[in-house]
């Protein structure tokens, strides 16, 4: 199996417990703070409760759920990172992972990753003793046809200054991994003609359209856009190729 794949096979089978997950409490101690959280049924929130050695430091409530709370020293500055996860709710939609540091005993916001309902995982993938943070972006979710059909691609955040970085384009041969994956995906999407008809949702159209963008998101991340726009131009002949390409230039900036 590939690197990537194995990656991106654990995030969504962490992804596609995220109901029962979400549905447990957390406790878990980092750096000698207790972290517990409480889900509230009757107006859908959680309430996250700090402690340090029996006494509470400070509290935050979420509307949603909570999943994940981890600690990393994402950058090796010698500062822990606190790692929360967070559910909106909806179908298919929206998980959020944000970041804080305990700072003054208290809990301190630093950034945040929409993932929308992308799986990821904190791993050091270049043994520089940083951790990325590896996710699914799903951005084409039901743009172009069902969220069953739609695709997803690669996305890697590193962690500097404070801030998730977008590093994708450092791990070029992460990202061709992917698109050669997809364009198969492609070659078996087309082995039957594109059934233009319709708005092409309910058709392979939408599906052949999905993989199509998401390939142009590879190639967008890694600096080669061009290639993504190239693949469209020579795969995609219905008459609403224009509006597509329109779409994905326009509503999801990939210029």
């Amino acid at each position: 199996m590939r690197f990537f794949s194995f990656i991106l096979f654990t995030a969504l089978m962490y992804c596609s417990n995220l109901s029962a997950q979400y549905d447990q409490p957390v406790s878990v101690i980092i750096e000698g703070y207790k972290y517990s959280t409480g889900f509230d049924t009757s107006n859908y929130t959680t309430k996250l409760t700090v402690t340090s050695e029996g006494s509470i430091v400070d509290t935050r409530t979420y509307e949603g759920r909570l999943g994940r709370i981890e600690g990393f020293d994402l950058d090796n500055d010698g500062k822990t990172e606190v790692l929360i996860e967070y559910y909106s709710g909806g179908a298919h939609c929206c998980t959020t992972l944000e970041a804080y540091r305990m700072s003054g005993g208290k809990l301190a916001y630093l950034d945040s990753i929409f993932w929308r309902n992308g799986g990821y995982v904190v791993k050091d993938l270049n043994e520089d003793k940083m951790y990325e943070v590896v996710g699914d972006d799903d951005m084409f979710a039901y743009a172009f046809t069902s969220y069953a059909g739609s695709r997803s691609f690669l996305r890697i955040y590193d962690f500097a200054g404070d801030k998730f970085v977008d590093v994708t384009s450092q791990f070029r041969p992460l990202v061709m991994d992917e698109i050669r994956t997809l364009e198969k995906d492609l070659s078996e999407a087309t082995k039957v003609p594109i059934d233009c008809s319709g708005d092409g949702f309910s058709t392979n159209a939408g599906e052949v359209k999905s993989i199509l963008a998401a390939i142009l998101g590879s190639y967008h991340s890694i600096g080669n856009t061009s290639m993504g726009y190239d693949l469209i131009e020579k795969t995609y002949s219905c008459p609403d190729k224009d509006q597509f390409v329109e779409t994905l230039k326009n509503e999801f900036k990939l210029k």
